[in-house]
């Protein structure tokens, strides 16, 4: 993982996502929750302080260091984890009762990340909730778009369908997948959706609240 992570985590804040407080709403007493790519640690340490069992990945060494020390500063406890999720997730099957990914999971190409959504939907609880957010294929397209006719220099390059590259820093060389809507809704067709959308303000990529109902 590069280092220039530092710089992308930094830029991010701490703000929870606005969508968060609804879905705390919905949860029992004591769940089961995973911050998929947790970075600093604004999710975790939200659910942390509600008093939920909050477990956070990431395959940056330095801010799971960090994100452990903060937590004990304020006598807070999530079981972190330092790793690569792309090559799985370390959990039982239909463990969590919330899965968090936002902004995270689609450092990869189509093929990772669909073993990775394959991943979530094993250690996700049948009634269990997803809170995730992936580019917007579509949208990301528009925005190209403008980009040329503005005259506005494109920074990044495709390299296979849906998948493109940076071309300058702080994310240059990591590979980002957008999703279509087809490619997403195949992915939830086991869930129950409760909120979508895409190009708000916080975030301009698919910004999704589900409900898993069903195996498939």
């Amino acid at each position: 993982m590069s280092s220039n992570w530092a710089v992308w985590y930094k830029s991010k804040g701490y703000h929870i996502e606005p969508e968060i407080p609804f879905i705390a709403r919905g949860l029992n007493a004591n769940s089961r929750i995973l911050d998929i790519g947790c970075g600093h640690g604004r999710h975790v340490i939200y659910f942390s302080g509600k008093d939920h069992n909050v477990f956070g990945i990431d395959n940056y060494p330095p801010i799971i260091k960090r994100l452990n020390k903060q937590l004990a500063e304020v006598k807070l406890h999530a079981d972190l984890k330092c790793c690569d999720f792309t090559k799985g997730l370390p959990y039982q099957n239909r463990y969590f009762d919330l899965v968090i990914a936002t902004r995270s999971i689609h450092h990869t190409n189509a093929r990772t990340m669909k073993k990775i959504f394959g991943e979530i939907d094993r250690v996700i609880k049948i009634n269990g909730f997803l809170f995730l957010q992936v580019p917007d294929y579509e949208e990301s397209q528009k925005l190209e778009k403008k980009w040329v006719e503005h005259g506005r220099q494109i920074t990044h390059k495709w390299v296979e369908k849906h998948t493109y590259v940076p071309l300058s820093e702080p994310e240059k060389g990591v590979l980002h997948h957008s999703l279509d809507r087809k490619e997403l809704m195949a992915f939830l067709k086991g869930y129950k959706i409760i909120k979508i959308h895409a190009g708000k303000t916080h975030y301009h990529g698919y910004c999704v609240i589900a409900r898993k109902v069903k195996l498939i």
